[in-house]
């Protein structure tokens, strides 16, 4: 072993240096563990933000998420049901649409509302791919001018592109969801 105070090599077992005559190890006194900044921001009698008890208060689908969860599994597809019907009845393409966007939210609400792994990722597909989707249909109307202004179709896909922003960044910053999910979106 090396003398901690000079440097030079001595013999394993000694507490001394026999060279320079000071101890041979340094004890320094054990250091606090670092506040971080969450934990500092607390009110006293409150669990920290990384604690365990703070996680697993946060833990499970309630509250916002609980919401999500009931509109994209439940309320989009009711919504969208009569229309699927109606475009399958007449054959029309826009059928593949909405057995699409019904299919979609089933799957994205059922995977949040049991909490399975791939969840954020398939969130992260359905808010990019509708995303996607509603520029996409507002470009085209743009383009090829829509006559009277903003019509109703169009104030829906910029309301649905609205509402698309507000869960992506609930899903950026919620703390449930990072406490449920491991991560958030």
């Amino acid at each position: 072993m090396f003398c901690a105070r000079c440097g030079q090599q001595i013999a394993d077992a000694s507490e001394i240096c026999p060279l320079c005559g000071r101890e041979a190890n340094i004890h320094l006194p054990p250091q606090p563990e670092p506040a971080s900044y969450i934990s500092r921001a607390t009110a006293p009698g409150q669990p920290a933000l990384l604690s365990s008890a703070f996680r697993e208060e946060l833990q499970g689908v309630r509250g916002w998420l609980l919401w999500f969860c009931i509109v994209t599994a439940i309320l989009t597809p009711l919504g969208n049901a009569g229309a699927l019907m109606r475009f399958a009845a007449a054959g029309s393409p826009w059928t593949l649409y909405y057995g699409v966007l019904v299919t979609f939210s089933l799957l994205v609400g059922v995977s949040v509302w049991r909490t399975m792994p791939s969840a954020i990722s398939v969130v992260k597909a359905y808010f990019i791919s509708f995303a996607a989707w509603e520029l996409a249909r507002i470009t085209y109307v743009v383009i090829t001018g829509p006559g009277q202004g903003l019509d109703t179709q169009m104030v829906l896909r910029i309301r649905t592109l609205v509402w698309i922003t507000i869960w992506a960044a609930y899903f950026h910053k919620s703390q449930r969801v990072r406490a449920t999910f491991g991560r958030n979106l």
